[in-house]
């Protein structure tokens, strides 16, 4: 079980040289404090996203590192959702879409405690302290009065909550929306938002679900039949390294857009243009 498979050399050049970059961009990221009142409201979603996305990437170092890709990819697939959604939000020329990706948070805890109280109504024997009616009542009183405030000091409301979830769309709804806003500007090599979904976050969905497609991948065919993978495997980490450094590195390109580092990230994209996708050896 101690015995780790032999990374190859090309994935163990990209291992390193996500290292270095996730070093050199914390370190950059950390010279200064932050403080939310010094940033506007796309600085703020920008550094909040940036701060969950470093600690996945290092997370998914250390499984790749232990040559277990399988579990780096259910961290990956949150990497990706937070990649498109920004790329939605930031990309808007108003703070519009922020305050959409607000609600959709104010939505869902709303019916969260909706779930909660049926639960208790039809299980009143399960109801604990933690969860007393006025806890219950507190938990939904916090994305009413959210709701209330994007109305009356936005002008953003909706009637029902379809008429919100027809606007801000599905994860898909908003690759698909950044590719027509790039179609312009990228012409024939326009769509990678919308297939980047398709292969970096729906495919890697059957192992965040484990559905019965999900867990065929613990299986591997040799000369003599299926075998079960129950320890460490390298087989997909040359897929998770290129899309953890690409992920990483349009962060870091950001947070350098949005003036919160000041570095330059050359070499960085140097290396993903003229080494990530070479074959590997």
């Amino acid at each position: 079980m101690d015995i780790l498979p032999k990374i190859k050399p090309k994935n163990q050049e990209i291992l390193e040289k996500l290292s270095e970059m996730v070093n050199y961009t914390k370190d950059e990221f950390t010279r200064k404090p932050i403080y939310k009142n010094k940033l506007n409201l796309k600085q703020i979603l920008l550094v909040s996203m940036f701060a969950a996305v470093n600690s996945y990437t290092e997370a998914i170092f250390e499984l790749c590192k232990q040559s277990r890709p399988e579990a780096a990819i259910v961290i990956l697939r949150s990497i990706v959702e937070a990649w498109i959604n920004s790329m939605y939000v930031l990309g808007h020329p108003n703070d519009r879409l922020l305050y959409l990706f607000a609600i959709e948070d104010s939505y869902y805890r709303k019916s969260l405690v909706q779930l909660l109280q049926d639960y208790y109504t039809r299980y009143p024997k399960q109801r604990k302290k933690i969860f007393t009616r006025q806890k219950l009542r507190d938990m939904s009183k916090v994305p009413s009065d959210e709701l209330a405030y994007y109305k009356s000091k936005l002008g953003i409301s909706f009637k029902k909550k379809k008429e919100f979830d027809k606007e801000w769309g599905s994860l898909l709804d908003r690759a698909i929306g950044i590719d027509q806003k790039l179609k312009t500007k990228q012409k024939d090599k326009s769509g990678g938002v919308e297939h980047t979904y398709l292969l970096a976050y729906k495919h890697l969905s059957e192992y965040v679900h484990l559905s019965m497609r999900g867990i065929q991948h613990f299986w591997i065919n040799n000369d003599k039949g299926d075998m079960l993978i129950l320890d460490k495997n390298p087989n997909n980490i040359d897929l998770v390294l290129k899309s953890s450094f690409t992920f990483y590195l349009y962060f870091a390109s950001k947070l350098k857009q949005y003036k919160i580092i000041d570095c330059s990230l050359a070499k960085y994209h140097n290396f993903f243009k003229k080494k990530l996708y070479e074959p590997s050896v």
